[in-house]
């Protein structure tokens, strides 16, 4: 019983934090506040803390190694098996789908059940966890999807539909004739005057008796029956009144005849129907340079935005700095320990407050869809991963039930921040946090009792 409490306090926090916003306490946006202040102070000094507090054993290090994988293999799958999948809906699954919460809601739930030893290889499989978590998941979804950063989705798609608008009004319309832009006159053989004569040849632009009815009917192709009244009276010395027959012709040509102009959309209809294209495609539209400077420059951009995707991560920079300091066998002296505590203390009760606070109930059944979608992503690997690593790790039956543990943790709070960012998301994804957290509750208290039937597979 002493398991169950420490994790239906956090979901019950959860549930103050969503209540709180429906009563007006909190204002739609208060979240961001408070995740600035978890990803960017809380979260690093749970790290220092743990590292300060807890002895890491450089054997457990290549669980780091394990805990990439698992946070990577999902997302590679997702993405190759979801490639008929609109990018929206394949962004939220990439997004929300891969990635372990394990320093907001395992490391309590693997401390009530398995004490304070088992804090120290969980925050080892951490470490790799936290490579994707921290900005791999993100970094690897918007260059798969061709998304750019700093933008959310739907932004990227207007910009791209504007684009378009803007290269359509310079492109001439198929089939379309301007008689006043044409340098073209049209020849007229009067009288048996030849088409070469400059006299004989009829330019209606230029023709101050030529009405809109005779360009309208130049342009399609056709002549109207009252066209005789739009020629002048006179023409090249001969009088309308002469008796000698005034005959009209045109040169024969063997051009094709010019097409009618065909109706073009509204633009309110076009710019639908470009929105919805781009939305429905698996990926957003991307050109690869053909030119070997322009590829140069674009391999360039990518590793700027990797790395700026790593490094602008606190805490991430916070496990390098800590892994290095452990690898000089370097300790931190008793006084980081001290200042840090308050921040650890406050890390999952922070956590989860924010959860709540970004959750909303779902406004469609295309948004219980997506969330059914996720859940039915991460149940099979969380499950596969969890008996794998039990059955096969070369440990002690401690450290691979807490790295057991750590597969079935819910998704992780950054996949909320990040969805937030690319999507405009973040009530679903919320959602789909706090329905994966009590999933997660469920199967990490059910493994405990059940992961020590299973046998153990010596391999190593």
């Amino acid at each position: 019983m002493h398991a169950l409490i420490q994790p239906i306090a956090l979901l019950l926090v959860i549930a103050a934090g969503y209540v709180f916003k429906r009563l007006g306490r909190f204002g739609e946006r208060d979240y961001s506040i408070i995740s600035v202040a978890l990803f960017d102070l809380i979260l690093p000094g749970a790290i220092v803390y743990s590292f300060a507090t807890h002895p890491h054993d450089l054997s457990l290090l290549w669980l780091a190694a394990v805990g990439f994988v698992v946070a990577f293999i999902p997302i590679m799958v997702i993405f190759v098996s979801t490639r008929h999948t609109p990018v929206k809906r394949r962004t939220f699954l990439m997004l929300n789908a891969a990635g372990l919460n394990i320093g907001c809601f395992c490391f309590p739930v693997v401390q009530a059940v398995l004490g304070d030893a088992a804090f120290v290889p969980a925050a080892m499989f951490d470490i790799g966890n936290s490579i994707m978590v921290a900005g791999g998941t993100n970094i690897l979804t918007q260059l798969l999807l061709h998304i750019q950063p700093d933008t959310t989705l739907g932004e990227q798609v207007e910009a791209l539909e504007r684009e378009r608008a803007h290269s359509r009004s310079h492109s001439a319309a198929p089939g379309s004739f301007n008689p006043a832009s044409s340098s073209d006159s049209i020849p007229v053989t009067v009288s048996g005057h030849s088409a070469s004569d400059s006299a004989s040849t009829f330019n209606p632009a230029s023709s101050p008796a030529c009405d809109a009815e005779s360009i309208s009917a130049s342009a399609s192709g056709t002549v109207p029956a009252s066209s005789s009244d739009s020629i002048p009276s006179t023409v090249s010395g001969h009088s309308a009144s002469d008796s000698a027959p005034t005959s009209i012709s045109t040169p024969t040509s063997n051009a094709a005849p010019v097409p009618a102009p065909t109706t073009a959309p509204t633009p309110a209809s076009s710019s639908a129907s470009n929105f919805a294209d781009i939305m429905a495609a698996p990926t957003l539209p991307y050109v690869k340079p053909q030119d070997a400077d322009a590829r140069r420059l674009a391999r360039r951009a990518v590793a700027r935005t990797v790395i700026r995707g790593f490094v602008t991560s606190v805490p991430f920079m916070t496990y390098i700095v800590m892994i290095a300091l452990m690898i000089i066998d370097w300790d931190l002296p008793g006084w980081v320990a001290m200042v840090t505590q308050p921040l650890a203390n406050a890390n999952a009760f922070c956590a989860m407050l924010m959860v709540g606070m970004l959750m909303d109930v779902p406004e469609s059944r295309s948004d219980v869809k997506q969330v059914l979608q996720v859940i039915a992503w991460r149940l099979p690997f969380s499950v596969l991963f969890a008996l794998a690593l039990w059955v096969f790790l070369p440990f002690d039956a401690m450290v691979r039930e807490a790295v057991a543990l750590c597969c079935l943790a819910p998704i992780p709070v950054f996949s909320t921040l990040f969805t937030d960012r690319v999507l405009g998301s973040a009530k679903l994804a919320g959602f789909s946090l706090a329905v994966s957290a009590i999933i997660s509750l469920f199967l990490m208290i059910s493994a405990h009792h059940l992961l020590p039937l299973l046998p153990a597979v010596t391999v190593w």
